[in-house]
């Protein structure tokens, strides 16, 4: 299965790519489908998926022919598939359910975190802790115990043998300052140690805040990119406090790759990183007992 918001998007780049070169117009188009300039925005904005009607309507209009046609209608038929996390979108939270679309099928995963470890390698019971933290941002039917398990869900996918592969960055303010009780601060930091001895797929790095990164960038949030197979886009995810930002444009995830990149080379290497881990929790716990 591939991310049907990944197939989606790529649906409508052709959409508009042969819309530009035919010279034809959102109107044009719409009546031309026999459906209304509404609908049609909301599919080229990706608020609304269109059915395979209307993939195939649109595939007759642009003139696509022959294997062009077919993953078209390929490429649509994926965009409408439903994950496991539409079904319990409203109980694992909005975030969540885009993460876990954008995971799947992916081939390739890069991460930043500036102030809580990533939740591909948080335990459930740092995970609990922080959904326990963080009520108040709960949105409307948000059930914490479903988001902990649906977290377990996508790191089975994510981190199974043959998954994609993982690089992140974590930045060490989100290690170092407490964001749930101290054990299960020192249980977590052990863990990602663990994860980070995997072997060539997982590459996990720590950036040191006196870390000199190159042309002296500074990393304004938390940020993720996601690449699929050849020819679907590769899409970006920003962090922000009450929402996360999609990263569309290519010349803007290409920035956000070249950012990334900057902070692996400041950061430190695998047997450092996971040294510091270890003597972190080491210190944590020491200064709690």
């Amino acid at each position: 299965m591939i991310s049907p918001f990944v197939r989606h998007l790529r649906l409508v780049q052709i959409i508009n790519g042969h819309c530009a070169a035919q010279s034809r117009n959102l109107g044009d188009l719409a009546l031309a489908i026999k459906v209304s300039r509404q609908r049609l925005s909301r599919i080229l904005n990706l608020r609304s998926k269109p059915t395979m009607d209307e993939v195939q309507d649109l595939a007759d209009v642009l003139k696509l022919q022959g294997e062009d046609a077919r993953l078209f209608e390929l490429i649509g038929r994926d965009a409408q598939t439903a994950g496991w996390w539409q079904r319990i979108r409203e109980k694992i939270g909005p975030r969540q359910a885009l993460a876990a679309d954008l995971e799947c099928g992916a081939t390739e995963l890069f991460e930043y975190h500036l102030t809580i470890p990533p939740g591909l390698l948080q335990t459930p019971e740092y995970a609990a802790a922080r959904a326990a933290t963080d009520t108040a941002e709960w949105p409307k039917g948000f059930d914490p115990a479903m988001a902990v398990d649906a977290r377990r869900r996508r790191q089975r996918a994510v981190l199974r043998p043959g998954g994609p592969g993982y690089q992140v960055v974590i930045d060490e303010l989100a290690l170092r300052r407490l964001s749930a009780p101290w054990q299960v601060t020192c249980e977590q930091l052990r863990h990602i140690a663990t994860v980070a001895r995997t072997p060539n797929r997982v590459l996990v790095r720590v950036l040191p805040i006196d870390a000199e990164i190159n042309s002296n960038r500074v990393p304004k949030s938390a940020f993720s990119l996601y690449r699929h197979e050849s020819g679907d886009p590769e899409i970006g995810v920003a962090d922000t406090v009450t929402s996360d930002v999609m990263i569309t444009d290519p010349a803007e995830v290409t920035s956000y790759h070249v950012l990334h990149a900057a902070l692996s080379d400041a950061a430190l290497g695998t047997h450092d990183s996971i040294a510091f881990l270890h003597d972190l929790a080491n210190h944590i716990s020491h200064r709690n007992r």
